[in-house]
């Protein structure tokens, strides 16, 4: 029996039990409650009776009023009347209202009425369980032990039978409630048409898409269903293939009906469409970046000016749509059927294509560089200046009669010479010099890397990022350095200058996260691959044009430079407050964040500090500048430097005016031989460089570009690479580092060619 709870505050009993009581017990205890003269002992036994028999309080007491009041027969012949209804709704029905005209609770009424029915199904067995001789007397001791034993199992069955009624009645009324269900979600998607964003109308369209009802013709122009996962819908059916595997598959997935829906403008950015019926749908500039419409019919939609940027687009048929404008880069098309769609004016770049329907497809004008296009059919296709620079079209794709007037197929990949020349007017193809012959001798193609370096002399940093380029780079990859000078306008002029000489990559320290962007975004387009180093673009921009970026964290690498003044004022007793002047390079942003972790960990040192002096000085030209700080503040102890270039001047001023001895250096610089140098030199005024490993940020950008190039396309992240601290006392192992890492490289950078026209720096 299940443990009762009762509440004497609120004077009623919960139970989860459903046994009903005896109806010679239950007089008996009304007797004996009743007997009881004490009314605070006949309260106390009047909730004990009712704990007992598992029965509210107030229908006990009801009960018990009922049996003082009137006959006992009244209550059984209601049961018996219920009883006689067969039909178990109107018996329900019933049971309210005899409960209601009673005063007792529904709850109370249905346990009266289950003793009923047991007391008349055993008066039925008696006959056969006791002699004939006693049939006038009092059930034997036999039934009293059978009542005991077996009494709560038949109410259990007579429970159980009601409950086996309820739930057939409950699946008879299945359809009626689905069918109500639908409409009531129909309805919140209908009231909703006008919305942009409405989380009704998404829970709607899940539940329906659940359901499988058909959404065709839906209108919800401009909604936000962003990550809507509609791809539940599972239909039964018995086919060959539900036996294939065990145990047999008889639901099968069933695309969401979306036909002839009005979406244009809609926000389906990942939102699972997988197997969708979007036929004759209008989805004009809708963006479903990263959505997953695999194996979904999109025949004859709308599609003009749609995103679909990282989609998922296998096995989808785009036969007849219009995707003028569209934008499809990064996609995954394989075995996609868009025969006789108009693609005008598409970008098609870095999109997987292998295997996919072109058949009479219109491309012209379209950007298809880097397109995986192999085994690809274009029979007929119109590539009329159509751009499918770097483009792959080995395994047998097929450009048969397919239009290639002013098509660019400048380093394009080629599985024969004839299948070009099958190409109407293929004279007239941009084409390299050398295409017959990189088709003839594959082995001749190689894969070209640039890398801007943002100086117009020598620079470490660059140097160690070239060092770890060709510490990556394989045997049939060349490196391209190209000096462009500082500043946003040198950058993007050696940017076009390394795109035209046909690099499959470029690497480069952004001068701006926003201004940087407009020229690597033309060099994306042109099909080089980026990678960015010491600092990232904007992240919405990098997220399309950039693949990669590799930096430190400036507030920790300013945090472990402060670190070591911390140590070497612990170690030498300087005397404090420690007097600090900073070349913090805070004019570019990159710098600032390392001037902040540097004054952060300083003050949370517990040393005594100030900073007595600053200057604006960034490049190597200025070292004026920072002397003439040192000549007005002569009480200077620590020169700290928050980049390479003002570590280098904060070097240079303190030997040029000769205060090795009055005045450390700390700050950020790379790992090179003269800098190692520098710190195993006892006069030198450098105690401490805290190393931006370029080398390492060098060799992961190249690992990156080869990745890329052999199909194996990351999604764009950001990495962080961790830099190191070298003390003076140190310097030995710190020569060993650099002995075991640097790789042979001809040539230093200052040897290397600038860009024509160089901007003047500053």
């Amino acid at each position: 029996m299940e443990n009762l709870t009762l509440d004497t505050n609120n004077q009623s009993i919960e139970s989860s039990s459903t046994i009903a009581p005896d109806w010679q017990e239950l007089n008996l205890s009304f007797e004996h409650v009743r007997a009881i003269a004490d009314p605070a002992q006949r309260e106390y036994e009047l909730i004990q009776a009712a704990n007992r028999f598992q029965l509210p309080l107030e229908s006990y007491r009801r009960l018990m009023e009922l049996d003082g009041q009137m006959d006992q027969l009244l209550l059984q012949e209601s049961c018996d009347r219920i009883a006689l209804i067969s039909d178990p709704v109107q018996q329900e029905f019933q049971i309210g209202q005899e409960a209601k005209r009673l005063q007792i609770s529904v709850e109370s009424y249905r346990r009266m009425l289950e003793t009923r029915l047991q007391f008349k199904q055993q008066a039925s067995l008696h006959p056969f369980l006791k002699p004939a001789s006693v049939l006038d007397q009092r059930i034997g001791d036999f039934i009293n032990w059978f009542k005991k034993v077996s009494f709560f199992e038949l109410a259990t069955v007579f429970g159980q039978g009601m409950l086996l009624a309820a739930m057939f009645s409950f699946f008879l009324e299945a359809p009626q409630r689905q069918q109500q269900a639908i409409n009531d979600n129909l309805a919140v998607v209908r009231e909703r048409n006008g919305e942009t964003y409405s989380q009704a109308r998404n829970d709607a369209l899940i539940t329906l898409n659940k359901l499988c009802v058909s959404m065709t013709g839906m209108q919800a122009p401009n909604a936000h269903l962003a990550n809507l996962q509609l791809n539940q819908c599972a239909k039964f059916e018995i086919t060959p293939q539900t036996f294939r595997q065990f145990p047999p598959q008889f639901f099968q997935p069933a695309g969401f009906d979306l036909s002839n829906a009005n979406l244009e403008g809609a926000d389906l950015s990942g939102v699972n469409l997988a197997g969708a019926n979007l036929q004759g749908a209008n989805l004009k500039g809708a963006d479903l970046e990263n959505a997953n419409l695999k194996g979904a019919n999109l025949k004859g939609a709308n599609l003009e000016g749609a995103n679909f940027r990282r989609a998922e687009l296998e096995g989808t048929n785009f036969e007849g749509a219009n995707l003028k404008k569209a934008r499809l880069s990064r996609a995954n098309a394989q075995r996609a059927n868009f025969f006789e769609a108009d693609l005008q004016d598409t970008r098609i770049i870095w999109t997987d294509l292998r295997q996919a329907n072109l058949y009479r497809s219109n491309l012209s004008n379209s950007n298809l560089t880097r397109a995986n296009l192999r085994g690809a059919d274009l029979y007929k296709a119109n590539l009329t200046n159509a751009s499918l620079r770097h483009a792959d079209l080995r395994e047998r794709a097929n450009l048969r009669e397919a239009d290639l007037t002013r098509t660019n197929l400048q380093e394009a990949k080629f599985w024969a010479v004839h299948q070009v020349k099958r190409g109407k007017n293929w004279e007239a193809a941009q084409k390299s010099s050398d295409w017959e012959a990189k088709i003839l001798s594959p082995n001749r193609d190689r894969s070209k890397v640039g890398l801007v370096v943002a100086v117009r002399g020598k620079s470490t940093l660059f140097e160690s990022y070239r060092e770890g380029m060709e510490i990556a780079r394989s045997q049939q990859t060349e490196i391209l350095p190209l000096r462009s000078g500082r500043g946003v306008a040198n950058e993007a002029s050696a940017i076009a200058q390394l795109t035209e000489q046909g690099v499959d990559a470029i690497i480069l320290r952004p001068e701006d996260p926003e201004a940087s962007v407009e020229a690597i975004q033309k060099a994306y387009e042109a099909g080089v691959i980026v990678v960015t180093v010491g600092d990232c673009i904007d992240p919405k921009a990098a997220q399309r044009f950039v693949f990669a970026c590799y930096k430190n964290d400036g507030f920790k690498m300013g945090e472990a430079s402060a670190q070591a003044l911390v140590n070497w004022v612990n170690q030498t007793n300087a005397s404090q407050p420690v007097k600090v002047a900073t070349v913090d390079g805070a004019l570019y942003d990159r710098n600032y964040p390392v001037f902040q972790g540097f004054v952060s960990s300083m003050n949370a040192s517990g040393i005594g500090w100030k900073e007595i002096a600053s200057t604006d000085a960034t490049m190597r030209s200025e070292v004026e500048k920072v002397k003439t700080m040192l000549q007005q503040n002569p009480d200077i102890q620590v020169l700290w430097g928050g980049a390479n270039a003002t570590t280098e001047i904060a070097v240079k001023a303190v030997k040029d005016l000769n205060l090795q001895d009055k005045i450390a250096v700390f700050g950020v610089l790379d790992t090179s031989q003269d800098k190692i140098e520098m710190l195993i030199d006892p006069k030198n005024p450098l105690q401490a460089m805290t190393d931006q490993k370029g080398r390492e940020s060098g060799q992961r950008a190249m690992e990156t570009i080869l990745s890329v190039l052999n199909e194996k396309v990351p999604p764009y992240q950001i990495h962080t690479i961790e830099s190191r601290t070298l003390l003076k006392r140190e310097a030995g192992a710190a020569q060993s580092i650099l002995d075991a890492e640097k790789p042979k490289v001809e040539g230093g950078l200052e040897k290397i060619p600038v860009i024509p026209n160089m901007v003047a720096e500053r």
